[in-house]
């Protein structure tokens, strides 16, 4: 995913989930997906 997606998806998901320490993150090796986090909790891929 390109990072101006990686953002708005952050925004979006602490928005509708109402959690600020949720994180999307980019994967290491690939760029069509990312990771999701809360805190340092590791929960999908996106």
């Amino acid at each position: 995913m390109k990072p101006d997606e990686i953002r708005k998806l952050d925004a979006y998901f602490k928005r509708v989930f109402q959690n600020p320490k949720l994180q999307v993150k980019a994967r290491p090796r690939k760029e069509d997906s990312a990771e999701v986090y809360v805190g340092d909790e590791f929960l999908g891929i996106v």
